[in-house]
């Protein structure tokens, strides 16, 4: 385990510039995973940091952001990062989590029992029960991301030759519904489930799990006509779409026979895709 301390990440006070040198430092040192349990707004320096880490095979896990509305934090809407949002304790959206269309995953973020460093500043803005001097019940994207990041510890304590994209796969595949998710809500694919993960790797060998990532931002802005979809896919691959964030009937749009990594997938055209997409 590798502790790598931001001064002022408690606050407001962080330098992206001390951010940036944390992330760089994590990786140069080996690190697997990273959690990362603070945001802001968007930075290009912190997107470069996080693009490097993950080209050495870092797999960086960051909250989503405590702001319930669909305004996007970094660097958990990043691209390279895992972006995770907050549940409750019945799978339901934690009223205070962001959500935006960027984020990966959600876990647990309500009341969570956590260590705690007597007179921390954590303690100022937890604003839950505190059990003694070491351990207190704090809310927040903060307190899920680290479920996250323990879930991939596990993914690879099961088999070392799991790589960052296939973490990325399985931590998005093997998910519980979230219960009464508003319209219009996204708090992405649901709420991670270590059993089902841990079922989806093999404990020998290479792990044959299948990478998929869809690169092209459709919920980000209005699209008309006919657009391509891009992304990384191993192949084959089936492309399709659902209405809703939570689809739960499916419509193919293009079946490809090969892998791709950062191209095109297949087409839309929209004057085809039903109402309520």
């Amino acid at each position: 385990i590798l502790q790598s301390f931001v001064p002022g990440a408690f606050g407001p006070g962080a330098y992206a510039s001390d951010l940036v040198a944390s992330i760089y430092y994590a990786t140069d040192m080996g690190a697997s995973i990273t959690s990362n349990s603070w945001g802001g707004t968007y930075d290009s320096l912190i997107e470069s940091a996080f693009e490097y880490a993950d080209l050495h095979g870092v797999l960086s896990i960051a909250a989503a952001g405590n702001e319930p509305t669909g305004a996007p934090s970094y660097p958990g809407a990043l691209g390279s990062v895992i972006g995770v949002a907050a549940t409750d304790d019945r799978d339901q959206p934690a009223n205070f989590s962001s959500y935006y269309p960027e984020i990966d995953v959600a876990a647990p973020g309500r009341a969570i029992l956590s260590t705690v460093y007597p007179q921390a500043p954590i303690l100022f803005y937890c604003g839950n029960t505190t059990v003694d001097s070491y351990y207190t019940e704090c809310s927040g994207t903060s307190m899920a991301t680290p479920h996250v990041a323990g879930l991939a510890g596990l993914l690879k304590s099961r088999n070392i030759n799991i790589t960052n994209g296939q973490m990325k796969t399985v931590l998005r595949a093997a998910v519980d519904p979230i219960v009464n998710a508003p319209a219009g809500q996204y708090y992405g694919t649901g709420r991670v489930n270590a059993h089902a993960a841990l079922q989806m790797v093999s404990p020998d060998g290479n792990p044959d799990i299948p990478v998929a990532t869809l690169h092209h931002g459709l919920a980000q802005s209005p699209v008309s006509g006919t657009i391509t979809l891009t992304g990384t896919a191993s192949g084959p691959y089936t492309l399709e779409y659902g209405i809703g964030n939570y689809p739960t009937q499916w419509i193919t749009l293009t079946n490809g026979t090969a892998a791709v990594t950062n191209g095109p997938l297949g087409t839309l055209n929209t004057l085809n895709v039903v109402d309520g997409f």
